[in-house]
């Protein structure tokens, strides 16, 4: 499947400078599965917006899909964005 642009939002930014400022996202897709959304390469749409980068690794993202809600961090961009569980 693919990644939807007008599924994902900002959720906050963090008060600290840009070279570290992480950010909280969030991605609901409820005809997929958090396994599927959480893929190797599945967010590099948003990776350059125009602006640059605008995801950063460190970045937490809130996945909503079609068998419930988990928490991912962004673990690498290059050669394409990585996500992993984060874990309490």
């Amino acid at each position: 499947m693919a990644f939807r642009i007008s599924t994902w939002g900002l959720w906050s930014s963090g008060s600290a400078t840009a070279a570290t400022q992480r950010k909280m996202y969030s991605y609901s897709k409820f005809n997929e599965t958090i396994a599927e959304i959480s893929a190797s390469g599945y967010f590099d749409d948003v990776l350059v917006n125009g602006n640059g980068e605008i995801i950063h690794e460190g970045d937490v993202i809130c996945v909503e899909g079609s068998d419930g809600v988990a928490l991912r961090y962004v673990t690498a961009i290059a050669p394409n964005i990585t996500v992993a569980a984060l874990e309490a």
